[in-house]
């Protein structure tokens, strides 16, 4: 097990990479190769951080509007395809 500050420095630095991710999957309008291994490790970072101990990353993901978000992502991912289809044609 690492010391606290080491898992919150994972943690910090999954969040960051999250963030660097995002951005460039956004700026080139799609998520290639280099991305998604960019969001897989910063996923896998913030879930070890997080499986170690709190630390604020793991404080604000575990706030309730984040929680509540979380809890009904996937369905609103699964019912959301069908309604862009029907109305797409």
């Amino acid at each position: 097990m690492h010391a606290p500050k080491t898992m919150a420095a994972y943690g910090y630095a999954g969040a960051l990479l999250l963030v660097i991710s995002i951005a460039a999957g956004q700026r080139l309008n799609l998520l290639s190769m280099p991305e998604s291994a960019l969001i897989v490790t910063a996923t896998a970072l913030i879930i070890y951080s997080g499986s170690q101990g709190a630390h604020q990353v793991s404080r604000w993901l575990a706030s309730p509007s984040l929680v509540f978000f979380g809890l009904i992502s996937y369905s609103l991912y699964l019912w959301h395809w069908p309604i862009l289809v029907m109305l797409k044609h």
